[in-house]
């Protein structure tokens, strides 16, 4: 359960920042190329996000926090990657 919370948060604060424009004006004005490709990347968003996510609510993954912000970044960018590859497809 807490693996399908953390799957649902990420996912909502990864599309809303990087899909949503409530954060333009904030992306408007960043004028490096790496932080506005990572901002508007919801693959590469979702990595950051994720380890954020479990720095926040420190979801057990596998007992080791060093290995578990590693394996959350991973995790929530893959999901988040299919489901924006998902979103493609069906539209």
């Amino acid at each position: 359960m807490d693996l399908i919370f953390f799957i649902l948060i990420s996912y909502g604060i990864t599309n809303i920042i990087a899909n949503e424009g409530i954060f333009n004006f904030i992306k408007d004005r960043i004028t490096n190329n790496f932080f506005y490709n990572l901002i508007n990347c919801p693959t590469c968003l979702g990595l950051y996000v994720g380890a954020f996510v479990y720095l926040f609510f420190l979801f057990n993954i596998t007992g080791f926090i060093v290995i578990d912000i590693f394996f959350a970044g991973i995790i929530s960018s893959g999901i988040i990657n299919i489901i924006e590859h998902l979103k493609i497809k069906l539209m």
